[in-house]
């Protein structure tokens, strides 16, 4: 399997762009810092308009480079995963209702890789 390395970055795995907690994801890299990169999976073409709202909003914020859309394996030390419930509650797996709360999950999450 081909992998992109990604180094002394917080890798954060997100979920399809068709997701309703997508959107929160990528407004939640607002708040963090710019160490913090979001890996989306490849739109299909049936979440195309679900993709075009995702770049809409990172050009919104700023946020180019920071998120990276890929079905490929992307390396990371460190490194959070973006659950769809609140009840997935394994370490390194993060929920929030809102980018706000997803944020302050993510930072909680790289404390404890530390």
């Amino acid at each position: 399997m081909a992998t992109n390395a990604v180094t002394d970055d917080f890798v954060i795995w997100g979920p399809s762009v068709a997701s309703a907690n997508a959107l929160n994801a990528v407004h939640a890299l607002y708040y963090l810092p710019r160490q913090y990169k979001l890996i989306l999976p490849t739109a299909t073409a049936e979440e195309q308009a679900s993709y075009d709202r995702i770049l809409s909003l990172i050009r919104r914020d700023g946020l180019d480079g920071r998120v990276q859309f890929t079905n490929k394996q992307v390396e990371a030390d460190r490194h959070a995963v973006i659950t769809p419930t609140k009840t997935e509650n394994h370490l390194g797996h993060i929920f929030g209702h809102s980018p706000e709360e997803l944020a302050s999950a993510i930072l909680d999450a790289a404390r404890a890789t530390v």
